[in-house]
């Protein structure tokens, strides 16, 4: 995990959003990590690029899922994006949020320094 993920360069919200997401975890709250994990990208986004993107996480994954990123930014952000009625439509969603969420931050970072 790099430095940023940890909660250490993406400020306050970010570090708090890091512990309500491993107490979801922790309690087996999959929709609330869902939720974190959405805000942990937003919070990352508007660290690197100010509001560019928004200020919404929502639409700031809406962003990410549909603008000129690289497609496995593209493909991470629209799965973080969906959620539990759109797995029972048939939609594929995270099963990881956390996961997708972290793998979306470094991509960003990596993109954010020209890499």
């Amino acid at each position: 995990m790099s430095e940023k993920l940890n909660g250490s360069e993406y400020g306050q919200e970010y570090k708090q959003e890091l512990v309500l997401i491993q107490k979801a975890m922790n309690e087996g709250n999959f929709g609330r990590v869902r939720v974190c994990a959405r805000r942990l990208v937003g919070f990352a986004v508007i660290h690197l690029y100010g509001s560019k993107y928004g200020t919404d996480s929502l639409k700031i994954l809406r962003t990410l899922s549909s603008s000129d990123f690289p497609i496995e930014l593209q493909t991470l952000a629209s799965m973080l994006l969906f959620g539990e009625r759109d797995r029972l439509n048939g939609i594929k969603v995270s099963d990881f949020p956390f996961d997708e969420a972290q793998k979306i931050i470094t991509l960003l970072e990596r993109y954010n320094r020209g890499d």
